[in-house]
């Protein structure tokens, strides 16, 4: 059992933590707060290191298989009355099919009209914001828990701490959760159109931007996009639970989350970042106006 455990603790560390790569091989590995580990039992241990800067052990405990869904399911009813053509835009694939869920009352949003609406705002900010669609979450998260590995090349050669906002989505218990970093103020915010607390989930992100931070030396420079955090310390970092005195929701119903999320990621991208006048009564008009923008943008016509 104690060998299982420490194959998941190597797992995160081994790409900067030394020369751990077995779980018998494990004498001479560092931690970057300073510990060495002389033995199994010691690693285990570490986990609850008292180390404040040590970030490993404030944020390991978090269950990260509890932050996300499995992937939600296209209705059969929509699927067989569909086509899937794919236009690709930016390199990016998008069906027609995926973005009429957007105008189609009383299903959830597909997976990829999320995603082509969550690209087209990367693209549109892209100076200013780095976005993390859906598919980021199931891949850093797989079934033995946090996995930086998976995701360790989703950036490329961009250097997401040059950036002042970094967006990640998220689905969550049938709802589309977003996260925002603010990256130069060192604050991580949770948009929950429930108002439900997802302090645990806004862990594992901090803990993502910890690892991702150890490889900002093997990125591009662009001295036109000044690196925004230089040091990593995770007690500077505050995370909190927004958008719990500004909603207006009467009856929320998860198959408008998407919709809703969107939305949240549209008018946050605008200067007064005011979500006050969303309501559940113009979720017809945020559909709408969600599909023009996506056809507008990938040039699609739909029949």
């Amino acid at each position: 059992v104690q060998h299982r455990k420490l194959s998941k603790i190597l797992a995160t560390m081994k790409h900067r933590w030394g020369a751990a790569r077995g779980e018998g091989q494990i004498l001479g590995t560092k931690c970057h707060c300073g510990q060495y580990f002389k033995s199994i039992i010691h690693a285990l241990s570490h986990r609850n290191c008292k180390n404040s800067n040590c970030a490993r052990a404030k944020i390991f405990q978090v269950d990260a298989c509890k932050a996300i869904d499995s992937e939600l399911i296209i209705p059969p009813n929509l699927m067989c009355c569909m086509s899937f053509d794919r236009t690709f835009v930016d390199g990016f694939e998008v069906s027609p099919s995926s973005l009429t869920s957007l105008v189609t009352e009383g299903v959830h949003v597909w997976k990829e009209a999320i995603n082509a609406a969550i690209h087209m705002f990367h693209q549109l900010h892209k100076n200013s914001t780095y976005h993390f669609d859906l598919r980021f979450m199931h891949s850093l998260l797989d079934n033995s828990g946090f996995n930086f590995a998976a995701v360790r090349d989703w950036t490329g050669s961009t250097n997401i701490f040059t950036k002042p906002y970094v967006y990640f989505s998220i689905v969550y218990n049938k709802r589309h959760i977003l996260i925002v970093v603010y990256i130069a103020h060192r604050r991580i915010e949770v948009y929950d159109p429930l108002n439900v607390s997802h302090l645990d989930t806004a862990k594992i992100i901090l803990r993502y931007l910890f690892d991702e931070h150890q490889l900002m030396h093997k990125k591009v420079h662009d001295e036109a996009q000044p690196i925004l955090l230089f040091d990593f310390n995770i007690d500077d970092w505050i995370l909190s639970n927004v958008f719990t005195k500004t909603t207006n929701f009467k009856s929320f119903d998860p198959v408008n989350s998407g919709v809703y999320h969107l939305k949240f990621i549209q008018l946050l991208h605008q200067e007064t970042h005011d979500l006050s006048s969303m309501s559940d009564e113009h979720v017809r008009d945020y559909r709408k106006e969600l599909l023009e923008l996506l056809i507008n943008y990938f040039n699609i016509k739909l029949e």
